[in-house]
């Protein structure tokens, strides 16, 4: 079976498995058990739009049943509801592809213009594999200023899409992706990053 193969078919299963867990837990538990207050959405339109849309990705989360991403959640639904941006930081939470790809879908659900996701770090968690990192990096909106990938057994394939997802992440201040399994050619160009973009950091 081919990458690109694999590739569907995880995201297929993944897709599955994020619509029943959503599904689950909206049957359980209705949005006000998002842990979002009914006063939050009962706000101005747009508030409620962006709490609406957070609680997609406190769910995700969520389901992943592991603890580093449920705490996540629960600072995530801690959010004031005039609060503008948000970071999501999943360091060594253990992921695999399926939570990666789910999370990915969560996240392109989540930002809205009203909400904006600042910072993102899934490092060590090397059981993304290439296509959980590549669904995460698509996933990103290009208003994120920091992105940290360190020691997740990435290799070219995930650096092609960094790559190209960066040329329209005009906000983007740090990327920290050490410790990854790039080709020397991969790791100098991304390194040149720093040379195309002024006030870049580049750590790879």
């Amino acid at each position: 079976m081919t990458l690109q193969a694999k590739h569907d078919l995880t995201q297929l299963q993944s897709r599955r498995r994020f619509l029943h867990n959503l599904l689950g837990a909206s049957a359980a538990a209705g949005i006000a058990g998002s842990g979002f207050s009914s006063m939050a959405l009962a706000n101005a339109p747009g508030e409620k739009d962006s709490n609406m849309a957070l609680s997609i990705l406190v769910r995700a989360l969520r389901a992943t049943d592991k603890d580093v991403c449920v705490a996540a959640a629960a600072r995530l639904e801690s959010l004031n509801a005039m609060a503008s941006s948000f970071d999501l930081h999943l360091r060594s939470a253990g992921l695999d592809v399926a939570d990666a790809t789910n999370i990915a879908a969560a996240i392109r659900g989540s930002t809205t213009e009203q909400l904006s996701l600042r910072s993102f770090s899934s490092s060590y968690n090397p059981g993304i594999g290439e296509l959980g990192a590549v669904a995460l990096i698509n996933s990103l909106p290009p208003t994120l200023s920091e992105i940290g990938m360190v020691g997740c057994s990435l290799g070219d394939e995930s650096g092609e899409a960094l790559l190209g997802w960066v040329q329209n992440a005009s906000s983007i201040r740090m990327i920290c992706v050490e410790g990854n399994s790039y080709s020397p050619q991969m790791r100098q160009r991304i390194s040149n990053l720093r040379k195309d973009r002024a006030g870049l950091t580049v750590i790879v």
